[in-house]
């Protein structure tokens, strides 16, 4: 082992901790979907997910990587749909913003709008719970 793989692998190590750390806070984010309580359960999942994400991608690839392939790709896939649902979210707080600018007559636009965001928003976090069930659940037997 050369001194340069002497010095790295501490770091490694202490990626790979950092990592499992980030991992059992998105495991606990997870289960408070569950919950009827946290109201924010959903945005405190997604900021998880992005925070353990982030960190995998600046580990270096090797053999020995906190989390198997196949567990970051159905990660992946998570964030991908939980962006259709966060998109809808924020257009939705954007244009409740705007109402006061509006005449009445383009209010009853926006109404429409809000309407038919609210109602994809509901079918992208219904789309979400799926792909959780589908995909995270079934990676808790690999993450562990």
């Amino acid at each position: 082992m050369t001194s340069r793989e002497m010095l790295d692998a501490p770091a490694q190590s202490a990626g790979r901790v950092i990592a499992r750390g980030l991992l059992d806070e998105l495991v606990v984010c997870f289960g408070e979907l569950h919950t009827e309580r946290n109201g924010e359960a959903l945005h405190d999942f997604r900021v998880a997910l992005r925070h353990l994400r982030s960190w995998l991608r600046a580990l270096p690839a090797d053999d020995e990587a906190p989390l198997p392939r196949k567990a970051v790709r159905r990660l992946r896939r998570i964030a991908n749909v939980s962006n259709e649902s966060r998109d809808a979210e924020v257009q939705a707080i954007w244009l409740r913003g705007q109402r006061r600018w509006l005449s009445v007559h383009q209010r009853v636009g926006l109404d429409w709008l809000l309407e038919r965001l609210d109602a994809n928003k509901e079918e992208a976090d219904a789309r979400l719970r799926r792909r959780l069930t589908r995909d995270f659940e079934r990676s808790q037997l690999t993450l562990s």
